[in-house]
């Protein structure tokens, strides 16, 4: 989980959150790289598995759902997951009710937040 997030959080401090003269540009192209090697090996890892622990939804599920589930979020910017094992495990894990019920929340919240 943790290395598909630290590649994830560079590109968005080198795309936007630091000040403009503290972005590397070629940071981008490092992080995408380590993205890109960090979902070879979730790859095979996951294999066809429904869950990450064992046949059971854990919290690990969660975390690297949500971890996902930020890197196809990036409108324009989207990165591609370009494993099948990962885009269905991520569909499995986002139609979950309870997923479904806590983005719908977390929307309001942005929305409250906005007014």
């Amino acid at each position: 989980m943790t290395e598909l997030e630290q590649p994830l959080w560079s590109l968005a401090k080198h795309r936007f959150i630091l000040p403009k003269e503290y972005r590397i540009r070629e940071m981008l192209v490092t992080a995408n790289y380590e993205f890109e090697k960090a979902l070879d090996i979730f790859s095979l890892r996951l294999g066809d598995s429904e869950y990450l622990v064992g046949n059971r939804f854990s919290t690990a599920d969660i975390i690297t759902a949500n971890i996902l589930s930020w890197a196809k979020r990036g409108g324009k910017r989207a990165i591609p997951l370009r494993h099948d094992n990962i885009e269905r495990y991520l569909e499995h894990m986002l139609s979950r009710e309870a997923f479904l019920r806590v983005r719908t929340r977390e929307q309001e919240v942005v929305a409250g937040l906005e007014k």
